[in-house]
């Protein structure tokens, strides 16, 4: 996979903006506060549909997923699994957290550990400190990375468990699990022949088949300043303007990088275009760590991804990504 190299200053909002939404009398918007962010569905009303029915069956699917992956819950299951670490015991999980934890490694693989699905316990000394105020000294954020190495966690889905040697070392889906929700969500859809929608997950997108009478959704990036047209796929955003914390005078973003322990502080932008939502989610956070020419040659590995990154004030994106912008914007 080639790449355009041109230069971009930063200064956009990093907000995806849906501009064919609610063209047609026929679709179906419902929006709730969910995994920590808005999060919204439209739909296109099908015959035999019950659209009341199925928002309660989304929000239903979001929450119990929820209920599975968040470490804010104290009774979450990926809290109960590591409460278990160190203990050189196998725990049984559900299939849904066996699906998402070898994804996970996966990606921390591929990554070499860029994108680390052990890294909660550097997430959770931050989101203290940043609740009181401080930022935590650097023998703590020392103590804390010395528990993150997903390399350590056995993974065995063959009887469905996962073991955490390490005492301390604690799971943060934080970069993978919107968008595999949003999956498991388009799932449902298209179970009950709900073909046409466009699930936002607050940043992250999927997009299944387009409006009634069009041919894509088309979805404007204020960042790129281009309107993007797509179907079937997802793409995920991230950068600083989305939640970042200022020390110093200098501005973090949320994501950490597990190398340092710290937020990354270099200006960035990365919109990820990809079959799948857990897939785009988990590399836009990765290439908002890697160094561009590590986050191009891990884009290379990938098949029908397409990217598009700014770093401080150059702009790379790849061969393929111009093909979903649409004609119009590239006019202007």
């Amino acid at each position: 996979m080639k790449y355009l190299k041109t230069s971009l200053v930063l200064l956009c909002p990093l907000i995806w903006l849906s501009v064919s939404a609610q063209e047609s009398p026929s679709a179906v918007k419902f929006s709730a506060p969910k995994l920590g962010s808005l999060v919204s569905i439209t739909i296109y009303r099908e015959e035999n549909v019950d659209t009341v029915t199925l928002e309660r069956q989304c929000w239903f699917l979001i929450d119990s997923l929820n209920q599975v992956f968040s470490d804010y819950l104290e009774d979450s299951e990926i809290n109960h699994l590591t409460a278990f670490a160190g203990k050189d015991t196998a725990i049984e999980v559900s299939q849904v957290l066996m699906d998402l934890m070898q994804k996970s490694v996966r990606m921390s693989r591929e990554t070499d550990g860029t994108f680390d699905v052990s890294i909660g316990a550097l997430t959770k000394l931050w989101r203290k400190h940043l609740a009181e105020g401080s930022v935590p000294a650097r023998k703590q954020i020392r103590q804390a990375r010395k528990t993150v190495n997903y390399a350590s966690i056995g993974v065995n889905p063959e009887n469905s468990t996962i073991s955490i040697p390490h005492k301390g070392t604690s799971l943060d889906f934080g970069g993978i699990a919107k968008g595999y929700i949003g999956d498991c969500v388009a799932a449902m859809l298209e179970s009950q022949e709900v073909t046409r929608y466009l699930i936002d997950m607050g940043g992250d997108l999927i997009l299944g088949d387009p409006p009634p009478g069009k041919e894509f959704w088309h979805i404007k990036s204020p960042w790129l300043g281009q309107v993007l047209e797509l179907r079937n796929m997802a793409v995920a955003t991230s950068g600083p303007d989305y939640q970042f914390f200022v020390h110093k005078g200098e501005k973090y973003a949320h994501i950490l990088d597990p190398k340092t322990g710290w937020g990354v502080s270099r200006p960035f932008s990365v919109s990820v275009i990809a079959p799948s939502g857990w897939e785009a989610d988990a590399l836009a956070s990765a290439c908002a760590i890697l160094p561009a020419d590590v986050s191009l040659q891990l884009m290379e590995s990938k098949e029908n991804v397409e990217y598009a990154l700014g770093l401080g004030d150059e702009y790379l994106e790849s061969m393929g990504f111009q093909r979903f912008v649409e004609k119009i914007s590239k006019k202007n």
